[in-house]
């Protein structure tokens, strides 16, 4: 099959985002400060403490084993205190567009097997820049990128199902099927609306990049940015092949070597991570369940 199936453009498609009755309102409200440098440890509890189910759920995981607290902490301003606040700040966007993962529209997804996925490459991501001072921007990044997944499906559900058709037909990759059918993959779906929920930038090119960070030109990017995207592409092999999780993409590959050397990781390192990968995957897991 090739060829251009539906006639909706990327930009379209992000565009009617805002039909969706799940949009995260906290992470529009909270970028939004963030742009314009106004986001305090003071307003960032604010926002999330409006909501009460929000609030209960980041202090669930500021309580988790995850982050292995010696005191619980019982306000969110107490767990920016202990965690700061890019850790909390990331929970709450990450409870924020957990929203989106509660029902599959086309009937035939395995939602629950992609929010462990996905769950399974941030808990990687962050692992894999633990040692680099950028382990929040791993794990949200690795929340994130399958984003685009779930907005195709809802805007296009019919076309998402002959996707998963032609998938389990063919072989093929769902990058490779979407573009056959949309033009555009999920991965992109994914990068534009990072940048129209305005996340900085490492957050959209991680996403938009995943699967092919040779895509990114060293040119128009940083090396922080190339550092957060070679580990989300890592992290997300690396959830695969430990079955964290299902993607809608079940197929593995052997991590790429120059993606994680250029992490400063070697093949032994690499391979014990896994086995902290797991463990910390169940005991996150155990809180958003």
């Amino acid at each position: 099959m090739t060829g251009k199936k539906v006639d909706i453009g990327a930009h379209e498609l992000v565009d009617r985002v805002h039909d969706l009755p799940t949009l995260p309102v906290v992470i529009g409200r909270i970028n939004a400060e963030m742009a314009r440098e106004s986001l305090t440890s003071g307003s960032l509890g604010a926002i999330i403490s409006e909501d009460a189910s929000l609030a209960s759920m980041v202090l669930r995981l500021a309580n988790s084993a995850y982050y292995g607290l010696v005191k619980q902490v019982d306000s969110v301003e107490r767990a920016i205190t202990v965690l700061g606040m890019d850790a909390v700040r990331n929970m709450a966007m990450g409870v924020s567009a957990f929203s989106l993962f509660k029902k599959d529209p086309t009937g035939v997804m395995d939602i629950d097997g992609l929010w462990r996925h996905t769950l399974g490459c941030a808990v990687a991501g962050g692992r894999l820049l633990r040692g680099v001072g950028l382990e929040d921007k791993g794990f949200l990044s690795g929340l994130l990128h399958d984003l685009g997944k779930i907005i195709i499906a809802n805007i296009l559900s019919d076309e998402t199902i002959m996707v998963l058709g032609v998938m389990a037909d063919t072989g093929q990759r769902k990058s490779e099927v979407e573009r056959e059918v949309f033009g555009f993959d999920h991965a992109r779906v994914g990068g534009l609306l990072a940048d129209k929920w305005h996340f900085p930038e490492v957050y959209s090119r991680a996403i938009r990049f995943h699967h092919d960070p040779s895509r990114l030109s060293e040119k128009k990017s940083d090396p922080e940015t190339r550092t957060v995207l070679a580990a989300v592409h890592v992290a997300n092999k690396m959830a695969k092949l430990l079955g964290l999780g299902r993607s809608t993409d079940p197929a593995t590959d052997q991590v790429d070597p120059g993606y994680w050397k250029k992490l400063g990781l070697d093949k032994s390192t690499l391979k014990a991570m896994g086995g902290e990968i797991e463990k910390e995957f169940h005991a996150m897991l155990e809180v958003w369940s």
